[in-house]
């Protein structure tokens, strides 16, 4: 997500948001927030009042409307489909986008979801995933929607076949190859 956004930040001069909305892996919105210091773009953190995943992209999502950030890449926890309540919380915060960036409301009181967000729905594979990927990814798409794939750590021994098959499986194209640990190692 850093180099996605040091790219969106310097190839497409775009104003970058990351929302550090994995709170369930330790270590996960530090590391989050030193990707951001690469890239020279904000990073929306937890804090007292928006310590939950759902409650920190709400206010990532204020941040980057009220500062008018071209782009918000939230970073969520998705490691383990099988996990229910992992799951139930991307579904979760697909609806809180939906809900705040509507753009109609009904009897002029209650957001209409707007449908069209997120606009990408990116799920990375780790080039050391085997048959888990294909699981993940059917489960992930049948649950929230994916609109692409990204392969990382090709850069080692791995070779990334899994992707192969859920790209063929869930039609579902690979839009970026991470070749390497630099900022520059993301490929289209």
């Amino acid at each position: 997500i850093g180099k996605l956004a040091h790219r969106l930040k310097s190839e497409a001069g775009q104003k970058v948001l990351l929302a550090a909305c994995d709170t369930f892996r330790a270590g996960a919105v530090a590391q989050l927030e030193r990707w951001a210091e690469r890239a020279d773009v904000d990073c929306f953190s937890p804090n007292e009042a928006t310590n939950g995943p759902s409650a920190v992209l709400y206010g990532a999502l204020d941040k980057a409307i009220s500062e008018e950030y071209d782009v918000l890449l939230v970073d969520t926890s998705g490691r383990l489909s099988n996990n229910d309540a992992l799951t139930a919380e991307l579904v979760k915060m697909k609806k809180v986008i939906q809900k705040r960036m509507s753009t109609a409301f009904d009897d002029k009181i209650k957001p209409v979801p707007n449908l069209q967000v997120p606009h990408e729905t990116l799920l990375v594979i780790d080039a050391a995933q085997g048959r888990m990927a294909l699981d993940s990814a059917k489960q992930w798409n049948k649950e929230v929607g994916l609109s692409g794939l990204i392969l990382t750590k090709l850069d080692g021994s791995a070779k990334g076949g899994s992707v192969v098959a859920v790209s063929r499986e869930l039609g579902l194209p690979v839009k970026l190859v991470g070749v390497g640990e630099g900022m520059e190692d993301l490929r289209d």
